[in-house]
């Protein structure tokens, strides 16, 4: 059967019950209908080479047992797009796909990280056309839909021509801006790591959570009552509208602004005047409460597989940085500043024995002292000082021994400030201090560290030029608005400018480490798993007997999965939940 695709390129393509034999390396993309590829159903395959273009239904490739050891078959290359959705989306289905050697989606972020998701705006990107967007074939919201096969067969295979396609065009560009080895050794490795820890899933012990949430309805509705008695009225305290009547009209409390829908009761308005009057501190207390209720006690449960744990996304392709998220639900959000926030973590438990903990000490500030060639920092690294107390004596001009707690605290802020563009405004607020005393702290700083203003300038100059900034890695950040008119745009930019880098590099570095312990992981044959990602940590679920050698195994690998003129220092815990890690 032939069919027209979207607009502009006509598509020949044959909808089949039983898939012929593919004869050459092919675009392979399947249709999951929803976000969540853990939950959704699969629609179909898409097949395209420039012999062959084939799409089969879902239930047909299911039955089909030559197209299944097609797609089993590690040796029959396959080129795709967010191959971890399709690879992993494909097993909760029932369907195992071996032998992605391209993944589009990786290596347009590589290349362009600012580029959305969709397959049809990176497309757009490179100047292809014959594709549409999703919500074009599928519809959204309440009308989204399953379209006609023919609709549908098109969309797919339109897309796996785009991926066959534009594979050569990617591949020399990334080889062109030498970032193929960024792309092909660390990106395409990092997301087959991923897929596996999304899979294996975070166990969950959903008593302790049911706990925690009967236990917070019930100091919810007391915080409740005590409001109303406090303010004597009853009212929404969710409402923002009623909130602002309440507080800043029946009990005439100062400093409330008026916006168009009332007074605006934000965390800052509040916090300005907790102590003007006893319900303003309960109010924020019970606005923590409630959206930790929600956000995590009530919603994680609905989380929770029949499997009794929680599979997350990881999202590679969506910071400007390389850093990873996760999201449906998000584990690298749980609060930890809060006891309460830190008791929703005794909810995630080993299923095999412990949970394993490392993350990266100071691994910014180590990365800032390695890329500014800071010889004062280099030195104190390598000497294992604590580097916050050493900042504050230098600054100071006092010894170690002599630094007070206050000034510790005073150098470890702007020792991570600076890594950011940190202001002398925001230091003073920061540390409690004037902001001419923050101003000249800060220039005490650079006196102190003088190559860390001299890369800074260097890098916001260089980027000034050639309109991006890279990590030690090569990974790429463009940053068009450096050279804004707008003096508030052009501040933010080179915030970014000279932060990128940093930030950038120490998420590289995370996920060499990530490939170097999954791949001695699995050199050792040891059963424990990589479970999580929080930043700079990572987190295993290990069997009892393999607990020391994964213990010491993952240190070594995480401590030298690159050189650099610093030592990078990982800590490590374990404990029986994610709360007794810390």
């Amino acid at each position: 059967m032939t069919t027209e695709a979207a607009p502009k390129k006509e598509l020949k393509l044959e909808i089949v019950d039983h898939m012929p034999e593919i004869t050459k390396d092919s675009a392979v993309y399947p249709s999951i209908y929803d976000t969540n590829y853990h939950r959704s159903i699969i629609l179909g395959y898409g097949i395209y080479n420039d012999e062959q273009a084939y799409f089969i239904s879902y239930e047909n490739a299911l039955k089909d047992e030559l197209f299944l050891a097609y797609l089993k078959d590690e040796n029959k290359k396959k080129y795709g797009y967010d191959i971890k959705s399709a690879v992993i989306g494909s097993r909760w289905n029932g369907i195992e796909i071996n032998g992605y050697t391209f993944d589009l989606s990786l290596a347009s972020y590589v290349l362009e990280p600012a580029v959305k998701e969709e397959l049809k705006y990176v497309c757009t990107h490179f100047d292809y056309e014959g594709v549409q967007y999703d919500e074009e074939v599928f519809g959204k919201g309440a009308k989204k839909h399953i379209p006609e096969d023919d609709i549908l067969a098109s969309h797919i295979v339109s897309k796996a021509k785009a991926i066959y396609e534009l594979k050569d065009v990617v591949t020399k560009e990334l080889k062109d801006k030498n970032q193929y080895e960024l792309y092909e050794d660390i990106e395409l490795p990092v997301t087959r790591i991923l897929g596996e820890m999304e899979f294996a899933g975070t166990e969950i012990d959903l008593d302790v959570l049911k706990e925690m949430d009967t236990a917070f309805d019930e100091t919810i509705e007391k915080l409740a009552n005590d409001i109303y008695r406090i303010s004597g009225t009853t009212f929404n305290i969710s409402s923002p509208k009623q909130l602002g009547q309440v507080l800043f009209e029946d009990l005439g409390l100062k400093g409330g602004k008026k916006t168009k829908t009332g007074y605006s009761t934000s965390q800052d308005v509040l916090e300005k005047i907790i102590d003007a009057h006893p319900v303003v501190p309960l109010v924020l207390e019970y606005r923590m409460l409630t959206k930790l209720s929600s956000t995590y006690l009530k919603g994680l449960q609905e989380q929770v597989f029949p499997d009794n744990k929680i599979h997350t996304i990881y999202k590679q392709t969506l910071t400007h940085t390389g850093r990873l998220s996760s999201v449906d639900p998000n584990l690298q959000n749980i609060p930890v500043r809060s006891e309460e926030g830190k008791l929703i973590r005794k909810a995630f438990v080993s299923h095999n024995g412990y949970l394993v903990s490392f993350d990266y000490s100071q691994i910014e500030l180590r990365i800032l002292a390695h890329m500014a060639h800071v010889t004062n920092l280099i030195d104190a690294f390598n000497q294992g000082k604590d580097i916050h107390r050493h900042t504050a004596a230098l600054v100071f001009g006092v010894k170690d021994e002599e630094v007070s707690p206050q000034m510790r605290s005073q150098a470890k802020a702007v020792n991570f400030g600076i890594i950011y563009g940190m202001s002398e405004f925001r230091l003073s607020k920061d540390i409690g201090m004037s902001i001419s005393e923050a101003r000249d702290f800060i220039n005490k700083y650079f006196e102190t560290y003088p190559e860390v203003k001299t890369y800074m300038d260097e890098v916001v100059e260089t980027c000034k030029k050639q309109g991006y900034v890279s990590t030690l890695l090569n990974r790429k950040r463009y940053i068009p608005t450096i050279n804004d008119k707008n003096f508030m745009v052009r501040q933010q930019a080179q915030r970014y400018a000279m932060n990128t880098p940093i930030q950038g590099t120490g998420a590289d570095i995370l996920k060499l480490a990530m490939i170097e312990v999954d791949k001695a992981l699995k050199e050792k044959n040891l059963k424990s798993q990589m479970i999580l990602q929080v930043h700079d940590e990572l987190i295993f679920d290990v069997f009892e007997d393999e607990l020391e050698e994964v213990m010491s195994l993952v240190k070594e690998k995480m401590e030298n999965c690159i050189k650099m003129d610093v030592p990078l220092i990982v800590e490590g815990n374990y404990a029986k939940n994610w709360c007794e890690l810390k």
